[in-house]
């Protein structure tokens, strides 16, 4: 009886045995299941991760800067605040540059001037004295006075829009973006603002409009733009736009006019990343010495554009009235790329050339009616421009009398230039020196115009 009891529990505990066994083996089993399949789920999440890391690709496809203002090369910044408009409270007060051309002076009368203008007196100093890059809501007013010196900087950008596109076939997020390698502390689109706490969201192949905040960053308008973004995955996307590299170049051709052979020069200022070109020239006006310099009492201003132009002034200015055609001139180029990005030339001077505006008639006439009197009189010629606006200084004419029978015309002189010594501008004057009654044709010869003859009787 015992050896039977004993028999039992050893049968049972070799079931308990084998089922401890199996539950071991199956626990096992599951357990290294689990781990295979937890293995698997995170090799797969971060092979996912790695592919994300390695797939996403943002690219910055353009950057539009504002304010946009071409003609607008500085801006007059007093006591941190860019201004609108310049108070002139005191009759010819000097603006002073301080630039790079060293300290230039510019007279403006008395009055309120309105400092991105490009009308009316101040135009010229829109461009070389400097003037404000943005409208701003409430208008500054900077009162100068005549004995003050005020410092103008180059203009800078406010904003940019950039423009982000996606690549990739999955969604990508921005954390953060630089400018020049400054970062920003947010930015913007569509109205909302983004950090780095709240990423900005670039979905899958599209393109986001992006808007930075850089009126701090004192970037000029001429300078280059160094754009980084950073995704939350870590990937850094850069960008790089560059201004055009304005160069102005100049060759001149001559053209008959018949009367005169004429030069016209053409200037080029074309490259391969602009899109736009505003020319600037400055004109002397005939009050203009070299001793005086440039400033807005004695220039005139033409803009133009297109990458090449031809200095043609009739085609350039309303009145050439008062100005000096044939220089000497000064040319300045402002070429924009399709991003908005400026290059400001170096001024490109171009000696007085005559040929530019020479004679293109003139006229004779005598101190007494029809060139007949009872005494010795006075023949006064007058020569024109091209344009027939001008007096035109500097011309040879010579006279040449011719015998009329027994008597002969005599002169106190034989020939003159204008505008020379004491005569008048565009003027020569002669006298006949006539001790008898006498009378002839006097030819008289203006520098390569055709001759006039005129009839002289003193008697």
């Amino acid at each position: 009886m015992k050896s039977l009891r004993k028999r039992q529990k050893r049968a049972v505990s070799e079931v308990v045995g084998a089922l401890l066994l199996i539950l071991v083996v199956v626990i096992a089993v599951g357990s290294f299941a689990a781990f295979l399949s937890y293995t698997q789920s995170t090799a797969q999440n971060r092979q996912a991760y790695i592919n994300s890391v390695q797939d996403e690709d943002l690219q910055i496809t353009s950057v539009s800067p504002y304010p946009y203002f071409p003609n607008v090369q500085f801006q007059l910044m007093y006591q941190g605040f860019i201004m609108d408009y310049v108070q002139i409270n005191t009759a010819n007060a000097s603006l002073v540059n301080l630039i790079s051309t060293g300290n230039v002076s510019y007279s403006l009368p008395s009055g309120t001037y309105a400092l991105n203008s490009t009308n009316g007196i101040v135009s010229y100093n829109v461009i070389m004295a400097g003037t404000l890059v943005n409208n701003m809501t409430s208008k500054s007013i900077l009162q100068i006075e005549s004995s003050g010196t005020y410092a103008f900087q180059p203009a800078t950008w406010q904003d940019l829009t950039i423009y982000v596109r996606n690549l990739n076939t999955a969604n990508s997020e921005v954390s953060a973006i630089s400018v020049n390698g400054r970062y920003l502390s947010n930015f913007s689109s569509n109205g909302v603002v983004y950090s780095t706490s709240l990423p900005l969201l670039i979905p899958a192949k599209g393109t986001v409009p992006v808007n930075l905040s850089v009126s701090t960053f004192d970037i000029h308008t001429t300078a280059s733009l160094g754009l980084l973004l950073l995704s939350t995955v870590g990937n850094f996307f850069s960008g790089t736009f560059t201004p055009p590299n304005a160069i102005v170049s100049e060759n001149t051709m001559t053209q008959n006019y018949q009367v005169a052979s004429v030069d016209i020069p053409t200037f080029n200022g074309a490259q391969n990343n602009a899109s736009s070109y505003l020319w600037e020239v400055l004109v002397p006006t005939s009050s203009w010495n070299m001793s005086q310099g440039w400033n807005s009492s004695n220039i005139q201003v033409a803009f133009v554009q297109g990458p090449t132009f031809q200095y043609r002034p009739n085609g350039l200015f309303n009145s050439l009235n008062g100005l000096d055609l044939a220089g000497p001139m000064e040319v300045m180029l402002i070429a924009t790329s399709s991003n908005g990005l400026m290059s400001v030339s170096q001024p490109f001077a171009l000696p007085y050339d005559p040929n530019i505006d020479p004679a293109g008639s003139f006229a004779v006439s005598c101190s007494a009616t029809d060139c007949s009197s009872n005494s010795n009189l006075t023949i006064t010629v007058t020569v024109s421009d091209l344009f027939a606006v001008n007096p035109l200084s500097g011309v040879p004419v010579i006279f040449i009398p011719e015998n009329n029978g027994n008597s002969v015309i005599t002169l106190r002189a034989y020939n003159g230039v204008t505008g020379s010594g004491a005569f008048p501008q565009g003027e020569v004057t002669v006298t006949t020196a006539c001790t008898s009654s006498c009378s002839g044709t006097v030819e008289v010869i203006a520098g390569s115009l055709p001759p006039q003859f005129i009839e002289v009787t003193v008697s």
